[in-house]
């Protein structure tokens, strides 16, 4: 996941659902990344597992001078 303030599109598969204080607290304030892991197959005859998002702590060398590091997100949304 993207997120759009730095390049990041709105469109459907790059949205995530998290509720207010966690993607305040854990995202914002924590620098957590949400990291996809694909779906797999469960058996031939059934539909694949989709997938989930999984918030990942940020790691310790790159937020031991700022939690929310541009480098690890991508680019920034050129401004309006």
């Amino acid at each position: 996941m993207d997120h759009w303030q730095h390049g990041g599109t709105t469109d459907y598969e790059n949205l995530l659902t998290v509720c207010h204080n966690c993607h305040n607290d854990k995202i914002h304030q924590q620098g957590f990344i949400a990291q996809w892991h694909p779906g797999k197959p469960t058996n031939p005859d059934q539909a694949a597992n989709p997938g989930r998002y999984e918030l990942q702590p940020p790691d310790t060398a790159t937020t031991a001078t700022n939690t929310h590091s541009d480098s690890r997100i991508g680019p920034r949304a050129p401004p309006h």
